[in-house]
């Protein structure tokens, strides 16, 4: 689908890959509850590991290029699933990376609730304010990661 030097947009990786397995008309159109495209977020989520293994690079916002995704892919043959990326340090940097990133979020949100009574009330209220932004912007996180990343077109068609 892809040469080393090829950069592909995430579009037109769908379809190749739609084409490459054969899916059928149906298969292509099957919307999951959230109304995104089942294959679109399988594919969605695939890319999104291999680019955290260092497999593919990230060149530009919905845009892929191999890096040594055909070694990776040639030393298994039968496929990838997440176990065998978890072999790899690229890999589980990137989520020992994304963890910390949430537990430090976490932690500033806890401290934000802990209230000081040397703070005024306008303190205390701004306190409170910046906590619940923090949680809010925690769970929106979470989900806006549990969505496949052809939802972020979606999002940021305004930006």
């Amino acid at each position: 689908m892809l040469t080393h030097s090829e950069t592909a947009k995430v579009s037109d990786i769908y379809e190749a890959t739609a084409n490459y397995v054969d899916l059928n008309p149906a298969q292509r159109a099957e919307v999951l509850p959230s109304g995104y495209v089942r294959f679109q977020g399988r594919v969605g989520w695939a890319l999104s590991g291999l680019a955290r293994s260092g497999a593919l690079e990230r060149p530009a916002r919905g845009h892929y290029r191999i890096r040594v995704g055909r070694d990776l892919l040639a030393s298994h043959p039968k496929g990838l699933i997440e176990k065998v990326l978890l072999t790899l340090p690229a890999y589980r940097d990137s989520l020992a990376e994304a963890e910390a990133v949430r537990l430090a979020k976490a932690a500033k949100a806890v401290s934000l609730e802990e209230p000081s009574h040397d703070l005024s009330p306008e303190e205390q209220i701004e306190q409170a304010v910046e906590s619940i932004e923090a949680d809010v912007t925690d769970q929106l996180l979470k989900r806006l990661h549990a969505q496949p990343p052809a939802s972020s077109r979606v999002l940021c068609s305004n930006c």
